[in-house]
């Protein structure tokens, strides 16, 4: 049996991660049709980050992981923490392919956008 935990969270905004408009189109234009619209107008409000990230979070679960609540990390994002269980690496792999898809499907281009504007949660 084959045990996996992984822990979500993010980084504060640093030269390294701010974003200029351009970069933001290339984020949105290169993302999930899901992305793309909360990302039409290159800003990401409060409701569209924490609704990105339980989305997210929903899509790990049902890919066969268990997921812990979602939480503030850090005061400006959010996270969770996910496990699953596996009886062979090839079915790790299986639900962990799975997982990553969800990330690329609801969250990544969102959580990169809203990382860099630096908003504090409320």
């Amino acid at each position: 049996m084959i045990s996996v935990a992984v822990l979500l969270s993010g980084c504060a905004v640093t030269p390294w991660n701010a974003l200029n408009d351009d970069e933001r189109r290339d984020l949105r234009d290169n993302s999930s049709e899901y992305q793309q619209d909360v990302l039409a107008d290159l800003h990401v409000t409060e409701s569209e980050y924490r609704q990105s990230v339980n989305d997210y979070r929903d899509c790990v679960q049902e890919a066969g992981a268990d997921a812990s609540e979602v939480r503030a990390t850090q005061g400006t994002e959010l996270g969770f923490e996910y496990s699953f269980h596996a009886a062979t690496e090839a079915d790790g792999d299986v639900t962990q392919r799975a997982a990553d898809a969800c990330l690329i499907e609801y969250h990544d281009a969102i959580g990169r956008v809203w990382v860099s504007q630096g908003t504090a949660l409320t």
